[in-house]
Parts: C-alpha cells; sequence; structure tokens
C-alpha cells in the first residue's frame, strides 16, 4: 500500500477495530482485506484502487447496518412471557 491509501487504510481500520464485535466481525474481517485488491502498476493500479473505493463503501455500509443491528438487540427490552 501506498501513501494516501495506506493513511486512509489505517484510519479505516483504527475506527474499525474500535467498533469490532460478534455480529459485524465478518466485515471487519473483509474491510481488512479489501485493500490488498490494489495492486499492479498505473492504470492497473488506478482501476483496482477505484474499484476498492467502491467495494470499501458497500462494506462500511454492512458493517454498520451489523453494528446498528447489534446495538438495537442490546437495548431491545425484554419480554417477560
Amino acid at each position: 500500500m501506498s501513501g494516501p491509501l495506506f493513511d486512509d487504510y489505517r484510519a479505516m481500520m483504527s475506527d474499525v477495530l474500535g467498533k469490532v464485535n460478534q455480529t459485524n466481525l465478518s466485515a471487519a474481517i473483509e474491510l481488512a482485506g479489501a485493500a490488498l485488491e490494489v495492486r499492479g502498476y498505473g492504470p492497473v493500479k488506478l482501476a483496482a484502487y477505484e474499484e476498492y473505493k467502491i467495494r470499501k463503501v458497500e462494506l462500511l455500509t454492512a458493517f454498520e447496518e451489523f453494528q446498528t443491528a447489534a446495538n438495537n438487540q442490546a437495548t431491545a427490552p425484554e419480554l417477560s412471557s
């Protein structure tokens, strides 16, 4: 990874690691590995980086949805039988 990609990756993973739990772990793992697809030189690397940015948004959205679902489940009142 180089320059801005590395800095962005470190910031994103720092945030993700602070929020990871059993519910969103799979999305966190996918996020951690997504940047590895950015490789090559010149236009090949640029195209891979553009695809990574799209995939990163999708994975972050999934991660946040899992996080929200886990938070809602944790705060839901218990119903007595």
